[in-house]
């Protein structure tokens, strides 16, 4: 790891600032299935060449997040840095490791990075990663999630959306309503969709107004 401390004439620090994670600044817990949020401040006099992010798990898998934000600070010597990482339902809970590295237009190089504890947040509602599968016409839909919501599942809503087209279903009455816990299973007729590639949204709602969203897609 490679700090520059130095300061210039507008009391910025060279290198990158210690990363801000949460509403906080200070927290080091994220949750599954929800966003991650943090913020830094990245200096160096001659400008700014390079900026990564990437946030993997300490114990190496198959999956880690990177972003390049090189184009966003293109002619910029100094850059605030405020990002969001989406994380997904499918990921172990766990020890995480958020970094940040910049590089300089003449090669200086500086990282930060900070360890993040992954968790499920049980106060939250939440459903599993989407199953999504379609028949061998390719005019039935199978959905397919395990919800448990701590404050009682109020509603789910489905939608559909390809190019310019979407379209939403909500599911709000019958034994799922008021449950903790619940399979939701469910088949949509696409006889009348037209071919293409679409994105499938599923969000639940529990009785507090509050939400959880995972993806899946299917090309018809």
């Amino acid at each position: 790891m490679i700090l520059i401390f130095l300061t210039g004439c507008n009391n910025s620090q060279t290198g990158i600032s210690k990363i801000k994670v949460g509403e906080t600044g200070n927290e080091v817990n994220a949750f599954i299935g929800q966003d991650l949020h943090f913020k830094t401040n990245i200096y160096f006099p001659e400008g700014i060449k390079l900026l990564t992010v990437k946030f993997e798990p300490i114990k190496k898998t198959d999956w880690s997040y990177v972003k390049d934000y090189t184009t966003d600070v293109k002619q910029h010597n100094q850059y605030h840095l405020s990002g969001v990482i989406p994380i997904p339902v499918y990921l172990a809970v766990g020890i995480y490791k958020l970094c940040i590295k910049a590089v300089s237009e003449v090669g200086e190089t500086a990282e930060e990075e900070t360890e993040i504890n992954l968790k499920v947040d049980s106060s939250m509602p939440f459903a599993s990663k989407i199953d999504v599968g379609l028949n061998a016409k390719k005019d039935n839909l199978h959905l397919e999630s395990e919800i448990t919501a701590s404050k009682k599942i109020k509603s789910v809503k489905v939608q559909l959306k390809w190019s310019s087209f979407s379209k939403t279903y909500t599911y709000n009455t019958g034994a799922m309503i008021g449950a903790l816990q619940h399979t939701f299973h469910e088949h949509l007729d696409l006889k009348d969709f037209k071919n293409g590639k679409y994105d499938v949204i599923f969000i639940v709602e529990d009785q507090e107004g509050r939400l959880f969203e995972t993806k899946g897609d299917f090309i018809k």
